[in-house]
């Protein structure tokens, strides 16, 4: 072996380090591949609003629909692929005609779902900047796959165990309800985001009672926006509440106690996750993975972000004059080891915002591949 001088040496070890570090610092930073792979799950007729999607624990992808009626739809074994299923994948739970749009819905214990919905007038007849209440009261319901007996809205005898549909109560006081969220470790009670009233609403699942459980100005939009809807997606992780603000495009956060209340009796301050205001122009709903990465949708910037605190925000899917992600309004991951990091995105096919000024396509599920990227 050839000797070397010290010195050498050094300069040597010391270029070595400097291209480690350089390398370190880009793919530490994000997936060196953007955008990440996705395909389509599943896609529905133009026009068609697909408002909020949640998994079940036995991997089937719940949808909530918008635009043009007011139903719950199943896909079920979104993994498995099928040539046919990208326009047939999906069937009819139930359809609720006394409304016109659902909106959200979440899991606040096991096959147990709520889901909340009513008249709304705007874009599309989706939740935009300019979409209003008509007056009419909003509804939750309790959608529930415990209970066996006569099936019931479910179209093709899919399920072993049928669901049964309740209404949980009339949410008479709300002025727009949207996102919902459960509590982690309570069986018996959600959070819904009210976009107008710019507050949090806990509703208890028995007794149908809704009361106010957070109002702070970070949920109201700014009187400077061009947009009423304030807060929309909701989510808790790890004790705290998170909510994009669509007219203000940042993502906040509030600790709030097992019950769903405002921790320190009702004075734990709001921390600001990310501003998006230099990216986009309008935030939907979100996921947060098991990291706290949050995936959030900008619908009519047909984008998708992953954001994380304290680090840059990433540009992951979709684009602005792009059809990938056209209207993306929610999101949700997998439940399984062999799913976990796929993201399941809902759009609306640009009914709030058409592509390029005039294109739409009808509303769709997208996957999209997520084991690669990180935020460190």
């Amino acid at each position: 072996m050839l000797s070397q001088s010290p010195t050498l040496l050094c300069t040597r070890l010391l270029s070595i380090l400097l291209f480690t570090s350089s390398c370190l610092s880009e793919s530490e930073t994000h997936y060196a591949h953007l955008p990440l792979p996705n395909h389509i799950i599943t896609q529905f007729p133009d026009p068609t609003w697909l408002e909020n999607i949640v998994v079940r624990s036995n991997g089937d992808l719940l949808l909530t629909e918008s635009a043009p009626t007011a139903t719950l739809y199943r896909v079920s074994n979104p993994n498995t692929f099928s040539p046919n299923r990208s326009t047939s994948g999906w069937k009819t739970i139930h359809t609720f005609d006394s409304v016109q749009a659902l909106i959200g819905i979440a899991g606040p214990a096991e096959d147990l779902f709520v889901v909340v919905g009513g008249n709304i007038t705007g874009e599309g007849n989706g939740i935009g900047n300019n979409a209003s209440g008509s007056g009419n009261p909003f509804f939750a319901w309790a959608v529930d796959f415990r209970h066996t007996g006569t099936p019931h809205g479910v179209t093709d005898g899919h399920e072993t165990k049928q669901q049964a549909i309740t209404q949980i109560a009339q949410l008479t006081s709300a002025l727009l309800p949207n996102g919902v969220a459960s509590i982690p470790g309570n069986p018996d009670a959600v959070l819904i985001a009210d976009s107008f009233a710019g507050l949090v609403w806990r509703l208890d699942i028995q007794t149908g009672s809704h009361k106010v459980t957070v109002k702070v100005p970070e949920m109201i939009a700014p009187t400077n926006s061009s947009g009423l809807v304030g807060i929309n997606g909701i989510k808790m992780h790890r004790g705290y509440l998170y909510w994009t603000n669509s007219a203000a495009v940042k993502i906040y956060r509030i600790k709030l106690d097992r019950d769903g209340y405002r921790e320190g009796n009702g004075t734990a301050a709001v921390e600001t996750v990310a501003d998006l205001r230099s990216q986009a122009t309008f935030l939907d709903d979100f996921a947060i993975d098991d990291d706290g990465m949050i995936w959030v949708a900008t619908n009519s910037g047909n984008t998708l972000f992953a954001v994380k605190e304290g680090k840059k925000v990433v540009l992951v899917g979709g684009g602005e004059t792009e059809l990938t992600l056209a209207g993306d309004t929610a999101a949700s991951f997998g439940r399984h080891h062999r799913n976990r990091k796929t993201l399941y995105v809902t759009t609306c096919g640009g009914l709030r915002a058409p592509v390029n000024g005039t294109v739409t396509e009808g509303g769709k599920v997208v996957a999209i591949d997520t084991s690669g990227f990180w935020l460190r």
